[in-house]
Protein backbone atom coordinates (compact mmCIF):
# COMPACT_ATOMS: atom_id res chain seq x y z
CA UNK A 1 0.00 0.00 0.00
CA UNK A 2 1.22 3.43 -0.59
CA UNK A 3 0.29 6.41 1.99
CA UNK A 4 0.05 9.90 0.39
CA UNK A 5 0.25 12.18 3.59
CA UNK A 6 -1.85 14.79 2.61
CA UNK A 7 -2.65 18.15 4.70
CA UNK A 8 -4.93 20.96 3.75
CA UNK A 9 -4.14 24.15 6.20
CA UNK A 10 -6.88 26.60 5.66
CA UNK A 11 -8.39 29.09 7.80
CA UNK A 12 -11.61 31.26 6.44
CA UNK A 13 -9.78 35.00 5.89
CA UNK A 14 -12.17 36.63 8.18
CA UNK A 15 -11.28 34.99 11.75
CA UNK A 16 -10.46 37.08 14.40
CA UNK A 17 -6.81 36.74 15.05
CA UNK A 18 -7.06 34.63 18.07
CA UNK A 19 -8.61 31.41 16.29
CA UNK A 20 -5.52 32.08 13.26
CA UNK A 21 -2.87 32.23 16.33
CA UNK A 22 -4.38 29.24 18.01
CA UNK A 23 -4.78 27.43 15.32
CA UNK A 24 -1.01 27.95 14.34
CA UNK A 25 0.21 27.79 17.90
CA UNK A 26 -1.92 24.52 18.60
CA UNK A 27 -1.25 22.43 15.00
CA UNK A 28 1.11 24.59 11.92
CA UNK A 29 3.31 24.92 14.52
CA UNK A 30 3.68 21.04 15.82
CA UNK A 31 3.71 20.01 12.25
CA UNK A 32 6.26 22.43 11.28
CA UNK A 33 8.19 21.13 14.17
CA UNK A 34 7.75 17.42 13.93
CA UNK A 35 8.75 17.43 10.61
CA UNK A 36 12.11 19.53 10.97
CA UNK A 37 12.90 16.53 14.38
CA UNK A 38 12.42 14.17 11.61
CA UNK A 39 13.88 14.37 8.28
CA UNK A 40 12.45 11.51 7.02
CA UNK A 41 9.03 12.33 6.88
CA UNK A 42 7.54 13.94 4.35
CA UNK A 43 4.23 15.57 3.89
CA UNK A 44 2.20 17.15 0.57
CA UNK A 45 0.28 20.32 1.66
CA UNK A 46 -2.01 22.71 0.41
CA UNK A 47 -1.36 26.16 2.49
CA UNK A 48 -4.60 28.25 1.28
CA UNK A 49 -2.88 31.54 0.21
CA UNK A 50 -5.13 33.71 2.76
CA UNK A 51 -3.75 32.06 5.27
CA UNK A 52 -0.28 32.94 4.04
CA UNK A 53 -1.73 36.65 4.20
CA UNK A 54 -2.97 36.40 7.73
CA UNK A 55 0.42 34.81 9.21
CA UNK A 56 2.25 37.88 7.69
CA UNK A 57 -0.33 40.35 9.22
CA UNK A 58 0.55 38.87 12.39
CA UNK A 59 4.12 38.53 11.94
CA UNK A 60 4.73 34.28 11.84
CA UNK A 61 7.67 35.76 9.52
CA UNK A 62 9.75 32.20 11.43
CA UNK A 63 7.00 29.89 10.80
CA UNK A 64 7.43 31.00 6.92
CA UNK A 65 10.61 30.88 6.39
CA UNK A 66 11.25 27.16 8.44
CA UNK A 67 8.37 26.10 5.82
CA UNK A 68 10.66 27.25 2.96
CA UNK A 69 13.29 25.52 4.33
CA UNK A 70 11.30 22.26 4.52
CA UNK A 71 10.49 22.77 1.04
CA UNK A 72 13.67 23.42 -0.31
CA UNK A 73 14.66 20.03 2.12
CA UNK A 74 12.04 18.03 0.21
CA UNK A 75 10.00 17.29 3.39
CA UNK A 76 6.98 19.42 1.95
CA UNK A 77 5.88 20.28 -1.61
CA UNK A 78 2.88 22.33 -2.15
CA UNK A 79 -0.60 21.92 -4.30
CA UNK A 80 -2.50 24.62 -6.35
CA UNK A 81 -5.87 25.88 -5.09
CA UNK A 82 -8.17 28.58 -4.96
CA UNK A 83 -7.31 31.56 -2.46
CA UNK A 84 -9.90 32.30 -0.63
CA UNK A 85 -11.33 28.27 -0.75
CA UNK A 86 -13.91 29.32 -3.15
CA UNK A 87 -15.96 26.47 -4.00
CA UNK A 88 -14.78 26.53 -7.97
CA UNK A 89 -17.71 24.54 -9.55
CA UNK A 90 -20.26 27.15 -8.22
CA UNK A 91 -17.70 30.20 -8.26
CA UNK A 92 -18.17 32.11 -11.83
CA UNK A 93 -14.94 30.96 -14.29
CA UNK A 94 -13.30 34.51 -14.02
CA UNK A 95 -13.45 34.87 -10.27
CA UNK A 96 -12.30 31.14 -9.72
CA UNK A 97 -9.77 31.49 -12.80
CA UNK A 98 -8.32 34.72 -11.16
CA UNK A 99 -7.96 33.01 -6.94
CA UNK A 100 -6.33 30.41 -8.75
CA UNK A 101 -3.69 32.87 -10.24
CA UNK A 102 -3.47 35.07 -7.01
CA UNK A 103 -2.91 31.46 -4.68
CA UNK A 104 -0.20 30.55 -7.20
CA UNK A 105 1.34 34.35 -7.05
CA UNK A 106 1.24 34.52 -2.97
CA UNK A 107 2.83 30.95 -3.22
CA UNK A 108 5.29 31.68 -5.23
CA UNK A 109 6.46 35.25 -3.71
CA UNK A 110 6.43 33.75 -0.76
CA UNK A 111 8.09 30.22 -1.12
CA UNK A 112 10.14 31.68 -4.03
CA UNK A 113 9.31 31.80 -8.14
CA UNK A 114 11.26 28.19 -8.57
CA UNK A 115 8.47 26.66 -7.06
CA UNK A 116 6.78 23.67 -8.42
CA UNK A 117 3.17 23.08 -6.80
CA UNK A 118 2.87 19.40 -7.02
CA UNK A 119 -1.26 18.65 -8.18
CA UNK A 120 -4.39 20.74 -6.84
CA UNK A 121 -6.48 20.69 -4.13
CA UNK A 122 -10.40 21.64 -4.72
CA UNK A 123 -11.28 23.37 -1.92
CA UNK A 124 -13.95 21.20 -0.37
CA UNK A 125 -13.12 18.23 -2.58
CA UNK A 126 -16.05 20.52 -5.03
CA UNK A 127 -15.10 19.21 -8.57
CA UNK A 128 -16.79 19.99 -11.75
CA UNK A 129 -15.36 19.06 -15.14
CA UNK A 130 -15.57 22.67 -16.02
CA UNK A 131 -13.72 23.53 -12.92
CA UNK A 132 -11.14 20.66 -13.23
CA UNK A 133 -10.01 22.69 -16.80
CA UNK A 134 -8.99 25.81 -14.76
Amino acid sequence: MLWINFLHIYQPPDSENYVIKEATEKSYLRIVSALEKNPAAKFTMNIAGCLIERWQELHYFDLIERIKKLIARGQIELTGSAMYHCLLPLTPKQEAARQIRENTRILKSVFGDELKLRGFFMPEMAYSPEARRL
